[in-house]
């Protein structure tokens, strides 16, 4: 039971804190879809790709130490015995 409701935390935590970088992540790709000039618009010097990379990178982050958060309680769960 405790760790059905663990696992729906995680999950609900995992998507309050991707979601906004998936937001900014497909405003992105939006953006490079409609113009020709592959430079993001508020970082002229910044190529929209390199932007798209790391917010990849921030996401999968995300997903790691959540994950790794999620085993750290379930494992100190188990031990309490509750």
């Amino acid at each position: 039971m405790y760790s059905i409701a663990l696992l729906q935390s995680m999950v609900f935590m995992l998507q309050i804190l991707c979601k906004p970088s998936l937001a900014i992540l497909e405003s992105c790709l939006m953006s490079m879809l409609r113009n020709q000039n592959p430079c993001f618009p508020l970082w002229p010097g910044v190529l929209i790709f390199w932007i798209i990379i790391l917010l990849i990178l921030v996401c999968i982050n995300t997903m790691l130490i959540v994950l790794i958060l999620g085993e750290i309680m379930m494992r100190v769960m188990i031990i309490n015995g509750t």
